[in-house]
């Protein structure tokens, strides 16, 4: 399954000092919170997954949701994902990746520089 393929290049990203708390937006979320918090602690991933976001019309957009959700309660973020929809104002935020070989080690130093 390429979720848990891709996890020896997020790595880093999970151990960068200004990531305490993942929210996580996938199309793995339609398995629900609950399960996704399971195979993150099972898998002994640091860390902890705090929420999914909204369903809605794009990533974009669920993303934009879940932050005025939050709003005051984040300090910084990053999207990583192999399809670009995001909002404007998200693509600073926004590293995209290739289907084909998910996340590499040059994705994962660039979400460690948005994440600064």
């Amino acid at each position: 399954m390429r979720f848990f393929l891709e996890l020896s290049n997020i790595f880093p990203i999970l151990a960068h000092e200004n990531l305490e708390r993942k929210d996580y937006s996938s199309s793995w979320k339609f398995l629900g919170l609950q399960t996704l918090q399971k195979m993150w602690k099972d898998r002994k991933l640091p860390g902890a997954i705090i929420d999914i976001t909204p369903d809605g019309e794009s990533k974009g957009w669920e993303i934009n949701e879940w932050l005025l959700t939050y709003e005051g309660q984040v300090s910084g973020y990053a999207i990583i994902d192999d399809e670009n929809n995001m909002l404007s104002e998200q693509q600073e935020h926004f590293v995209q990746t290739n289907s084909q070989f998910g996340i590499t080690s040059k994705d994962a130093e660039r979400v460690i520089t948005i994440l600064g």
